[in-house]
Protein backbone atom coordinates (compact mmCIF):
# COMPACT_ATOMS: atom_id res chain seq x y z
CA UNK A 1 0.00 0.00 0.00
CA UNK A 2 1.04 3.49 -0.84
CA UNK A 3 2.00 5.83 1.80
CA UNK A 4 0.13 9.22 1.35
CA UNK A 5 1.69 12.16 2.56
CA UNK A 6 -1.38 14.76 2.71
CA UNK A 7 -1.49 17.61 5.27
CA UNK A 8 -4.89 16.80 6.38
CA UNK A 9 -5.02 13.39 7.30
CA UNK A 10 -7.98 11.26 7.11
CA UNK A 11 -10.17 14.16 5.83
CA UNK A 12 -11.11 14.49 1.79
CA UNK A 13 -8.75 16.73 -0.21
CA UNK A 14 -10.24 19.49 -1.48
CA UNK A 15 -9.83 21.11 -4.66
CA UNK A 16 -6.17 22.94 -5.80
CA UNK A 17 -4.55 21.13 -3.03
CA UNK A 18 -1.49 18.81 -3.54
CA UNK A 19 -0.92 15.36 -2.96
CA UNK A 20 2.30 13.76 -2.70
CA UNK A 21 2.31 9.35 -2.76
CA UNK A 22 5.04 7.71 -2.14
CA UNK A 23 4.87 3.91 -3.36
CA UNK A 24 6.64 1.08 -2.11
CA UNK A 25 9.36 -0.78 -3.74
CA UNK A 26 6.95 -3.64 -6.09
CA UNK A 27 3.32 -1.31 -5.91
CA UNK A 28 1.59 -1.24 -9.31
CA UNK A 29 1.46 2.90 -10.12
CA UNK A 30 -1.68 2.72 -11.56
CA UNK A 31 -3.40 1.08 -9.16
CA UNK A 32 -1.45 3.10 -6.50
CA UNK A 33 -2.88 5.62 -7.90
CA UNK A 34 -6.09 5.17 -8.21
CA UNK A 35 -6.47 3.82 -4.42
CA UNK A 36 -4.78 7.53 -2.91
CA UNK A 37 -7.40 9.29 -5.39
CA UNK A 38 -10.20 7.06 -4.06
CA UNK A 39 -9.07 7.06 -0.45
CA UNK A 40 -8.97 10.95 -0.69
CA UNK A 41 -12.43 11.12 -2.56
CA UNK A 42 -10.65 12.67 -5.68
CA UNK A 43 -12.79 12.79 -9.19
CA UNK A 44 -9.65 14.58 -11.41
CA UNK A 45 -5.91 15.56 -10.88
CA UNK A 46 -3.40 16.89 -12.86
CA UNK A 47 0.09 15.03 -12.22
CA UNK A 48 2.56 17.91 -11.39
CA UNK A 49 5.93 15.84 -11.51
CA UNK A 50 7.79 12.36 -10.05
CA UNK A 51 10.64 11.10 -8.98
CA UNK A 52 12.49 8.31 -7.99
CA UNK A 53 12.81 4.88 -9.91
CA UNK A 54 10.61 2.23 -12.32
CA UNK A 55 11.57 -1.16 -11.09
CA UNK A 56 9.53 -2.39 -14.81
CA UNK A 57 7.45 -0.31 -16.98
CA UNK A 58 6.08 -0.32 -20.61
CA UNK A 59 5.63 2.81 -22.48
CA UNK A 60 3.71 3.70 -25.35
CA UNK A 61 4.41 6.31 -28.19
CA UNK A 62 3.25 7.52 -31.22
CA UNK A 63 5.22 6.46 -34.36
CA UNK A 64 2.62 5.58 -36.67
CA UNK A 65 -0.35 3.04 -36.42
CA UNK A 66 -0.42 0.82 -34.40
CA UNK A 67 1.34 2.82 -30.91
CA UNK A 68 4.76 0.84 -30.77
CA UNK A 69 5.57 -0.07 -27.16
CA UNK A 70 9.01 -0.20 -24.98
CA UNK A 71 9.76 -2.23 -21.94
CA UNK A 72 11.61 -0.47 -20.00
CA UNK A 73 13.67 -1.93 -16.64
CA UNK A 74 15.27 0.37 -13.64
CA UNK A 75 14.45 3.57 -14.94
CA UNK A 76 14.83 6.15 -13.20
CA UNK A 77 12.31 9.13 -13.86
CA UNK A 78 13.28 12.48 -14.90
CA UNK A 79 9.96 14.17 -15.68
CA UNK A 80 6.39 13.27 -15.19
CA UNK A 81 3.37 15.12 -16.58
CA UNK A 82 -0.31 14.20 -16.98
CA UNK A 83 -4.16 13.87 -15.63
CA UNK A 84 -6.35 11.35 -13.80
CA UNK A 85 -9.86 11.15 -13.38
CA UNK A 86 -12.25 8.51 -11.47
CA UNK A 87 -15.25 7.59 -13.59
CA UNK A 88 -17.54 4.69 -12.31
CA UNK A 89 -14.98 3.74 -10.08
CA UNK A 90 -12.53 3.12 -13.23
CA UNK A 91 -9.33 5.40 -13.30
CA UNK A 92 -9.46 7.14 -16.67
CA UNK A 93 -6.27 9.51 -18.43
CA UNK A 94 -2.78 9.07 -18.65
CA UNK A 95 0.80 9.12 -16.38
CA UNK A 96 3.34 10.21 -19.60
CA UNK A 97 7.21 9.87 -18.09
CA UNK A 98 10.62 10.68 -19.55
CA UNK A 99 13.63 8.12 -18.14
CA UNK A 100 16.86 9.54 -17.54
CA UNK A 101 18.68 7.23 -19.55
CA UNK A 102 20.66 8.02 -22.18
CA UNK A 103 19.19 8.21 -24.64
CA UNK A 104 16.18 9.29 -22.86
CA UNK A 105 12.74 7.24 -23.42
CA UNK A 106 9.05 9.05 -23.46
CA UNK A 107 6.18 7.48 -23.28
CA UNK A 108 2.71 6.90 -21.90
CA UNK A 109 3.23 4.34 -19.00
CA UNK A 110 -0.03 1.95 -19.90
CA UNK A 111 1.86 -0.47 -17.05
CA UNK A 112 4.23 -0.19 -14.33
CA UNK A 113 6.14 -1.42 -11.08
CA UNK A 114 7.58 1.20 -8.49
CA UNK A 115 11.18 0.62 -8.13
CA UNK A 116 13.15 2.73 -5.16
CA UNK A 117 11.91 6.13 -4.23
CA UNK A 118 8.99 6.35 -6.67
CA UNK A 119 7.21 9.95 -5.82
CA UNK A 120 4.32 11.20 -7.65
CA UNK A 121 3.02 14.92 -6.97
CA UNK A 122 -0.66 15.79 -8.12
CA UNK A 123 -2.64 19.04 -7.86
CA UNK A 124 -6.11 18.43 -7.15
CA UNK A 125 -8.57 19.44 -9.70
CA UNK A 126 -11.74 17.86 -7.90
CA UNK A 127 -13.03 16.47 -5.50
CA UNK A 128 -16.75 14.30 -4.77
Amino acid sequence: MPHVDLSMHATPAKADETLTIVLDENDPVLESIKRAMVAHRIEACDVLDGTGNLKKAVLQFPSGFPQHTLEVHDANILRATGFFKISFGDLFGHLHVTTRENPGQSGQLSQGIAGANLTLQFRIKQTR
